[in-house]
């Protein structure tokens, strides 16, 4: 029978039993004999060690035993468990704290980047081809009609036969004259106006967003462009003089206003540059964008909605309540589909665009259950490490390196 030993962690022999004796091996030296699936020490093979050294090994093993029971302690499994679950729970919790801080870092320096060191941006789209999007129309000014009393009105005005507004009178009741005032407001707004442009359906003449900043909560408001109308006429016309023996003919000179396209691109930027600390930042519209598409968010934190959400879907705001309710802002004040007498608008000397706007409300908060989630798994990951250290320390003279 041949015998094999190590020494260190390389393999040596083959030997007969009589050379393995002669080589005074230690009696813990690992040996492998072919009928033997695995190395056992030198003290399991009888045949290899000499008769006086059996006895000696027995005499020293008893002694090792009896020293053993008295000076070791010997710790049950399962306390040592224990006391690896608690310091794995301590280390998952530690790490989750530092990583929960590190995504806090993270989230705010994302949207400080889209702020700009500023409390607001803002930024805006225009529709590219607007003006083949909708129609211009005279706007027609009817007078009051007193002397017919079947066919009797208030001096009106209209484009493409769509009433724009009426001149108002002081009704009872009205005593302090609030909604006479109200309406005169529109009258004066409308009454003055010379073509009016109905925009297509569904289509925007621009998108503005505007963010805001307070702490860690946030408002973005949304501007959508509507009708627009011309204040003054495209051309003027000078009739021309009788001399009596000759006269001069009339002449038409263009009267100077910009493009539609071009009076929404001034609104947009009038309402993206709304405040003194100029808050237009180009480029930034996606990122801002980005609030109501919920795209900020990562393993610890999101921005998520707050109170009433507001979306505009066609020409029809919507709106959700935070109890579930749905519904639709109804504006009994109509003009056209997109746009209403009470709408927003921005002004100059030659043009006046109206817009809808609403808010919606967002704030940076700690996902539900993610500090337990994410500790938890650290700890179970923690614990299972520190299970095979264990198993590997406390079987560690049964391995052996071939």
């Amino acid at each position: 029978m041949k015998y094999y030993y190590l020494e260190g962690i390389e393999k040596k022999g083959p030997y007969s039993k009589e050379e393995i004796k002669s080589r005074g091996l230690a009696v813990d030296t690992l040996i492998f004999r072919a009928d033997k699936n695995k190395w056992f020490p030198l003290s399991d093979f009888e045949e290899l060690i000499k008769t006086e050294e059996v006895e000696s090994i027995t005499i020293e093993n008893f002694a090792i035993e009896n020293s053993s029971s008295k000076n070791e302690i010997i710790i049950p499994n399962y306390m040592i468990y224990i006391v690896l679950i608690i310091i794995s729970m301590g280390m998952g919790i530690l790490l989750t704290y530092f990583q929960q801080k590190n995504d806090y870092d993270n989230i705010s320096q994302e949207i400080n980047d889209v702020l700009k060191g500023k409390n607001s941006v803002s930024d805006y789209i225009l529709e590219d081809d607007i003006e083949d999007k909708g129609d211009l129309y005279e706007v027609i000014y009817h007078p009051e009609n007193k002397s017919d009393l079947t066919n009797w009105h208030d001096a009106n005005v209209e484009a493409n036969g769509i009433l724009l507004a009426s001149k108002p009178y002081k009704k009872e009741g009205d005593n302090d004259g609030y909604f006479y005032k109200s309406e005169l407001k529109q009258w004066n707004l409308f009454k003055n106006l010379n073509q009016y442009f109905i925009k297509s359906e569904y289509r925007d003449g621009f998108t503005v967003l505007n963010l805001w900043r307070n702490g860690d909560s946030f408002t973005v408001v949304s501007y959508y462009g509507g009708d627009m109308a011309y204040k003054v006429p495209s051309k003027t016309h000078y009739s021309g003089t009788n001399y009596g023996y000759f006269s001069t003919p009339g002449y038409d000179i263009p009267t100077y206003r910009p493009a539609i396209k071009t009076c929404y691109k001034e609104a947009a930027e009038f309402l993206a540059n709304g405040d003194k600390d100029s808050s237009y930042v180009p480029d930034s519209f996606s990122k801002i964008m980005g609030f109501n598409l919920g795209r900020y968010r990562n393993d610890f934190y999101e921005i998520k909605q707050t109170g009433d959400q507001y979306f505009k879907w066609r020409d029809t705001i919507h709106v959700i309540q935070p109890n579930g309710n749905r519904t639709f802002v109804i504006n009994k004040n109509k003009i056209t589909a997109s746009t209403s007498r009470d709408d927003g608008y921005v002004q100059n000397a030659k043009w006046i665009v109206w817009y809808k706007s609403f808010p919606n409300t967002y704030s940076l908060q700690t996902k539900k259950w993610a500090f337990l989630i994410h500790s938890s798994i650290y700890t179970v990951i923690i614990f299972l490490i520190f299970l095979i250290v264990y198993f590997v320390f406390k079987n560690r003279k049964r391995f052996v390196l071939e």
